[in-house]
């Protein structure tokens, strides 16, 4: 990773997104296994670790 400085635009919103995702993804773990938590939001947090797993895919792939 090069400094903000001397990075190229599309570097450095690409590191942001990924630590983003990263503490996104954070949050997800915590929530899933560290709380007790409805049927009903448990289907929907496991779609968006799916999407946050597909948009981690597509960092790298990028």
């Amino acid at each position: 990773m090069k400094t903000t400085a001397l990075a190229a635009p599309h570097e450095v919103l690409r590191d942001r997104a990924g630590a983003l995702l990263a503490i996104l993804a954070s949050a997800l773990l915590v929530a899933a296994g560290g709380f007790e938590i409805p049927a009903w939001l448990a289907v929907r947090l496991k779609w968006v670790e799916v999407v946050v797993a597909l948009l981690f895919v597509a960092l790298w792939l990028v």
